[in-house]
């Protein structure tokens, strides 16, 4: 399967304990060989022997190129601090192969009910004891596409309303390997991705008005009722 190039395959290296669940983190000043030839670790920028943040993630290593139909050798090895000397790795490889968006899409969470939806927006505006919101401005912007959302999703686990586009995310996700929120860059699993109900709602009755180009922004009343943002550019 990897000889016909149908898929690749990776070295994944995980801490153990980490406080992100499976994510790649590999040792700081990781040294990698594969068969005796010297692998690139692409990982995420920290200090020293600093281990990742918990909106960071590092890369797999595709070793492809380097293995055959014998057994391979991989050696690993890192740099430890005084302050994480007790750290324990896991190294493990995966067979990847690249699926198509109907398939990614099948993986996500069934979005909520309409109605389930409208509650949970009542409830993320109710306030807290004696502070009372008077609402919230929910942006028809992707943060990643920089044009309007058509498809808005979310993660169901992030805080506040704020959306993204589905297809811009998809295809930065495909590229970079990660589920990574655009508004609170926490890391996520496909699994918990899900279209969102009550703004797709909203975008359906702007088409039905004939706005959908012209709106920037909508204001949600703590009832969850709309208002909107019409932009004049």
């Amino acid at each position: 399967m990897v000889k016909a190039k149908t898929a690749t395959l990776q070295l994944v290296c995980m801490l153990v304990g980490d406080a992100v669940p499976h994510r790649c983190q590999w040792p700081p000043s990781v040294h990698l060989t594969v068969n005796g030839q010297r692998m690139h670790v692409k990982t995420a920028k920290r200090i020293g022997t600093q281990q990742l943040k918990p909106t960071q993630v590092d890369s797999l290593v595709d070793i492809s190129g380097c293995v055959g139909g014998a057994a391979s050798i991989v050696l690993l090895s890192g740099a430890v601090s005084a302050s994480s000397s007790s750290s324990s790795y896991v190294l493990g490889a995966r067979l990847v192969r690249q699926q198509g968006s109907d398939r990614v899409k099948a993986l996500m969470a069934a979005p909520p009910s309409l109605e389930a939806a409208l509650t949970a927006v009542k409830d993320k505006l109710a306030g807290d004891g004696d502070i009372e919101v008077s609402g919230a401005a929910l942006p028809l912007r992707c943060p990643l596409s920089g044009c309007l959302i058509h498809t808005p999703a979310r993660f169901r686990s992030s805080p506040g309303l704020d959306c993204f586009d589905l297809e811009a995310f998809l295809q930065v996700a495909a590229a970079s390997g990660k589920w990574q929120c655009p508004q609170t860059m926490a890391l996520h699993s496909v699994g918990e991705l899900s279209v969102e109900p009550y703004l797709a709602a909203v975008l359906k009755a702007l088409r039905g008005a004939g706005l959908a180009e012209g709106v920037e922004a909508v204001e949600v009343a703590p009832g969850g009722l709309s208002c909107f943002d019409v932009s004049l550019s």
